[in-house]
């Protein structure tokens, strides 16, 4: 027990009893593997006319087990909730990368998209002639390479024209004009 009290402010204790009030401190106690946490309060009392310190005792391990085993979860919960935000933000990333922002807004609100009638559009197709060959003789990433920066191209191109891509398949690139957002000069 002379161990458990080293660090118990005894003085403060006593100081706080003859204040008049009481007093709380917590200890903790390992007789073995386990650590024992005690809420100690002290306060002034007497019997019989004479003083007396009252000091209750309560063995709060558990409670701060809990409380540790609360916290771990709830740090838990947080990072497992960033990580969610990330996913959702990549998968919005995604799927706007494959439709247009109005039908993305469409599905997101509804989860359905409703097919539309566009009569007046404008189908952008192209195809690399001898993109096999090309690419056969040719090491990959600078296949990947130049597929990328010339896809980046037309990108750029597509949307300043108010335009949309459709998709890539290996070399074949496909774009839309005058839908979803209706051009006339398509």
């Amino acid at each position: 027990l002379d161990d458990a009290l080293t660090g118990f402010p005894i003085d403060d204790a006593k100081a706080a009893a003859a204040g008049g009030e009481r007093f709380s401190a917590e200890i903790s106690i390992k007789p073995k593997r386990r650590t024992l946490v005690i809420a100690v309060t002290v306060a002034a009392g007497e019997t019989e006319g004479a003083p007396l310190l009252v000091v209750e005792c309560q063995k709060i391990t558990r409670i701060r087990e809990l409380e540790t085993m609360i916290d771990s979860y709830a740090a838990m919960v947080e990072r497992n909730t960033r990580e969610l935000e990330r996913e959702k933000e990549r998968a919005e990333r995604l799927l706007l990368n494959l439709m247009p922002r109005s039908v993305y807004d469409e599905f997101k609100t509804f989860g359905v998209v409703t097919p539309q009638l566009y009569e007046d559009v404008s189908v952008l197709m192209l195809d690399f002639v001898d993109f096999t060959r090309f690419a056969a003789e040719t090491d990959p990433t600078v296949t990947l390479g130049e597929l990328n920066d010339i896809f980046t191209a037309f990108d750029r191109i597509v949307e300043q024209y108010g335009c949309e891509r459709i998709k890539t398949i290996g070399d074949a690139y496909l774009a839309v004009c005058g839908m979803p957002d209706r051009t006339p000069d398509h």
